[in-house]
């Protein structure tokens, strides 16, 4: 999936074959762990969308972990949201009180 999200990820992972996490062996080398973060940031910038991508890619038991994911992740990028929003607003010329 994060091929999905930086296509350069699966490219360099194929490099050595032995190397990619899955569920017997969980952890990423650590030459691909930057990969994993810049993945993780793009899909929390790029909202409810790209994480509606994602799921579609998901199968099995899988899907109700990254539903739950998910959740917690749209309700932050809310928030997020409503908290900037508020910030420019008060912030804004027509709210000072100059």
């Amino acid at each position: 999936m994060l091929g999905l999200v930086i296509p350069e990820f699966d490219r360099l992972a194929m490099a050595e074959p032995n190397t990619i996490a899955n569920s017997g062996k969980p952890i990423l080398p650590l030459r691909l762990h930057p990969f994993l973060l810049a993945g993780v940031a793009v899909v929390l910038e790029s909202g409810p969308e790209m994480l509606d991508l994602l799921r579609r890619h998901v199968i099995g038991v899988r899907r109700e972990l990254f539903d739950a994911f998910a959740a917690e992740a749209i309700t932050q990028w809310v928030s997020g949201r409503v908290d900037t929003e508020a910030a420019y607003l008060r912030m804004s010329p027509s709210h000072s009180h100059n």
